[in-house]
């Protein structure tokens, strides 16, 4: 059976998503350090997690294999986790280490709920589409194979 488009471009950008997070799991901790931010061990773990099930779900679009919506699935699921924690626990501690380093004046930067709510709903949105034309596109392929497996052979 061919690849549908769909898959082939769902693999490039979770591929691509996958390698800036193997990047980002190199260089992210050293970056941190300089703003005197830790890393918590749950949120490294959690980085490569997404990193690992990131390189199986582009394999997995890839080659068209049955499981792609489910593990698609499983990585979006630890994306939200991993944007969810970054938005609410790591992303203030940066903007307030950055603004230890503006000029004597400068107020602290508010740090807005909306903002992290919005990145999240907006992650859930795009994750929930791209599982649900996954699946619909299984389910229509089962379909398909369903009905020409019943038909008669002429």
């Amino acid at each position: 059976m061919k690849r549908p488009v769909g898959y082939a471009i769902i693999a490039v950008l979770v591929g691509i998503m996958s390698l800036s997070g193997l990047f980002a799991v190199f260089t992210f901790p050293e970056s941190m350090a300089r703003l005197r931010i830790v890393i918590p061990p749950f949120f490294y773990v959690l980085m490569i997690l997404q990193v690992l099930l990131g390189a199986a779900v582009t394999w997995s679009l890839w080659m068209y294999r049955r499981n792609a919506p489910e593990l698609f699935l499983a990585w979006g699921l630890v994306g939200l986790v991993s944007s969810f924690y970054s938005s609410r626990v790591m992303m203030p501690q940066m903007v307030r280490a950055m603004t230890t380093m503006m000029p004597a004046g400068m107020r602290p930067l508010d740090f807005p709920a909306s903002m992290a709510f919005s990145h999240i709903a907006f992650n859930v949105v795009l994750t929930a589409a791209a599982y649900w034309y996954l699946a619909a596109r299984r389910r229509h392929e089962m379909l398909v194979g369903a009905q020409a497996a019943a038909e008669p052979p002429t």
